[in-house]
């Protein structure tokens, strides 16, 4: 039962099966519902950012994934292959919708939209999550 219900906090409406980009952005979800730091450090490319949101865990409850949208925009990608120095086919971006149960009665429940950046080597490596500000 435990874990059908957490298996339906973190579904979203228009994700497609067999896309292991949206695979990783729901495993990073699912990684930081259960504190699960070397599981994070395995899906991210900044292993930095892992302090930053060590601290952050503390104060969150539960988050769940409200929407998953894959961005299309192709001035938005070209923009982001400057950054990355990765090719368009090796890049993704979705736009997230999240909500953030915090474990302190003052930080206030709330939705949140956020863009996620995943990027890979080539067609036969895994995707990373590259940028993600929570």
């Amino acid at each position: 039962m435990l874990i059908f219900s957490f298996l339906a906090t973190i579904k979203s409406e228009g994700i497609e099966k067999n896309d292991s980009s949206r695979e990783v952005v729901n495993e990073y979800f699912n990684s930081i519902n259960k504190k699960d730091i070397s599981k994070i450090n395995q899906i991210i490319t900044d292993q930095d950012e892992t302090n930053l949101l060590s601290s952050k865990l503390n104060y969150i409850d539960k988050i769940t994934l409200k929407s998953l949208e894959r961005e299309t925009n192709n001035s938005l990608l070209k923009s982001y292959t400057k950054y990355s120095k990765k090719s368009i086919d090796n890049i993704r971006i979705y736009k997230v919708k999240y909500k953030i149960d915090y474990t302190t009665p003052k930080n206030i429940n709330n939705t949140y939209e956020s863009w996620i950046y995943l990027c890979r080597d080539n067609h036969s490596s895994k995707w990373l999550i590259d940028v993600f500000d929570m």
